[in-house]
């Protein structure tokens, strides 16, 4: 017999693959969720004339984020923006390199990167003056998180369903197109000798008792 295409099984199918290789792609498939921002601001008031003090800030985002960092002073200062990293025999944070950006005998400053960002970044503020100075730093990390909704179990429970949804999906695919016509009913019995009045046999003559 010839196959007869079922459209009804065969969409049903579709739609069941579907709806499971949608289900792994949004496991495996990370989406990005909304844009993030921290802002952290440090000062020191009345730092003396040639007396350098230096803070740190953090980021947050390891992957792509743009950084900026601005900066204020009351007198004429010498700053200095580093790369920092922890250090690794001892507390505290380590330079890398030299500065990212240098000011002498600057009022305020500005520097801005965008990228991958460094760990640490450290700055560094000496008072070229001889009156005492007020400082402000400002520091703003602008980033993008990355949302993975299910935990490992989740996510383990979701692959496995979505990919049996997705073999029975296949499955239902195949028997729609392939299946040949009257496998489960609806074509036309086979007759036997006893349904049909040709093949009846007619009795012979009794023999008398």
């Amino acid at each position: 017999m010839g196959g007869v295409v079922r459209t009804g099984l065969v969409a049903v199918g579709a739609a069941i693959a579907i709806v499971g290789a949608g289900s792994i792609l949004a496991v495996v498939l990370p989406f990005d969720g909304p844009d993030e921002q921290q802002v952290s601001t440090k000062e020191a008031d009345g730092l003396a004339p040639q007396a350098p003090w230096s803070t740190d800030f953090t980021t947050v985002s390891s992957s792509q984020a743009l950084v900026t960092f601005t900066w204020y002073a009351s007198g004429n200062a010498e700053v200095r923006w580093w790369s920092a990293a922890p250090c690794q025999n001892s507390e505290g944070y380590c330079v890398q390199g030299g500065p990212l950006q240098s000011w002498n005998g600057s009022l305020e400053g500005r520097w801005t990167t965008s990228g991958a960002p460094s760990t640490l970044y450290c700055v560094w503020v000496n008072d070229n003056d001889t009156v005492p100075l007020n400082f402000s730093g400002h520091f703003q990390e602008s980033y993008r998180t990355s949302i993975v909704p299910l935990g490992e179990l989740g996510m383990a429970l979701t692959l496995t369903g979505g990919s049996m949804l997705v073999g029975i999906g296949a499955i239902a695919v195949y028997l729609g197109l392939f299946l040949p016509g009257g496998t489960f009913g609806g074509g036309e019995p086979e007759l036997g000798p006893g349904d049909d009045p040709e093949f009846d046999i007619p009795e012979g003559p009794r023999e008398p008792r």
